[in-house]
């Protein structure tokens, strides 16, 4: 794996990788600064579509915002305890 600052990759399009894939992003250092990250792209031919996942360190670790997928989806694909 590869790691690269995220300012670039601003210009880079999931499309350009592949016709059909399933691409995620997630954050480093999750743990150290209690909050993270998760985007996810799902090409298939010229359908891109994406979602959004924040997580933080609430007395326990939570999902914290979604966009674009419901919350309750995510929780169940990743059920942090």
């Amino acid at each position: 794996m590869r790691l690269r600052p995220s300012a670039g990759n601003l210009n880079n399009r999931v499309s350009e990788f592949a016709a059909s894939g399933l691409f995620l992003w997630f954050t480093s250092n999750t743990g150290q600064n209690m909050h993270g990250s998760i985007v996810v792209y799902m090409v298939n031919s010229d359908e891109i579509t994406a979602w959004y996942a924040s997580t933080r360190q609430q007395n326990g670790w939570v999902i914290d915002k979604t966009e674009w997928i419901d919350k309750m989806v995510v929780e169940k694909w990743f059920p942090i305890r």
